[in-house]
């Protein structure tokens, strides 16, 4: 008798465990979809950036601002202006850091070491996106919408905790915590989606006397 309780509560667990799994899988289905369908609606985007960095003790070491430029899929601009200016480019396979004030550039091949969290998410078609994360929906309301976003290659686990927010179907915020356990947090305003963007504002051309660095 107490053998055949012991199955029963085996079946019972495996049973409610499928079903939960099964629930799951359906709720990251639709959470995938209508993520999709709100990167979908842009093709471009223009938008005024701040970040702010905090340790995981809550303490602010950092704040950025400046603007992003997107293209999708592929393109990425995002340029610091305060405090130190900085310029990075995203197109297609590769990616440009360009630091002025050291007159030097950093020209790297983008792979799934690739840790520029914005540009990853922002300028993938929604196809790789699906690929590189697991997607679920973490609130919902009437205007607001947060996605949660799970990294499934193991190289890119660096970047965790990674939250969307969309109010009025325009995103407005962009979180994650970095390799080094920090805080990140970018939020976006005077967003416009679907304005057109010359392909040559994703050129980058290197000062004269500018060191290249491979």
């Amino acid at each position: 008798m107490h053998t055949l309780i012991k199955i029963v509560l085996i079946i019972s667990t495996l049973l409610l465990t499928s079903f939960g799994f099964a629930i799951s899988k359906q709720n990251n289905i639709v959470a995938a979809k209508e993520l999709n369908q709100l990167l979908s609606s842009f093709q471009t985007l223009t938008a005024k950036f701040t970040q702010t960095i905090n340790t995981n003790t809550g303490n602010t070491i950092q704040t950025t601002s400046g603007d992003v430029l997107i293209k999708r899929p592929g393109k990425f601009y995002w340029f610091v202006q305060s405090p130190i200016q900085q310029l990075i480019i995203v197109n297609n396979n590769k990616s440009y850091l360009y630091e002025p004030d050291l007159e030097q550039v950093i020209v790297k091949k983008i792979n799934d070491n690739f840790t520029q969290a914005p540009a990853i998410l922002l300028t993938n078609s929604n196809a790789t996106i699906l690929k590189k994360f697991s997607i679920s929906l973490r609130e919902k309301n009437k205007n607001k919408i947060i996605f949660t976003l799970i990294p499934k290659s193991q190289n890119l686990k660096a970047t965790k905790n990674i939250a969307i927010i969309f109010v009025n179907k325009k995103i407005i915020s962009l979180n994650f915590t970095n390799q080094l356990d920090q805080t990140v947090a970018i939020k976006f305003n005077n967003v416009k989606i679907n304005l057109p963007i010359a392909d040559s504002k994703f050129v980058f051309v290197a000062p004269k006397g500018t060191e290249i660095i491979k």
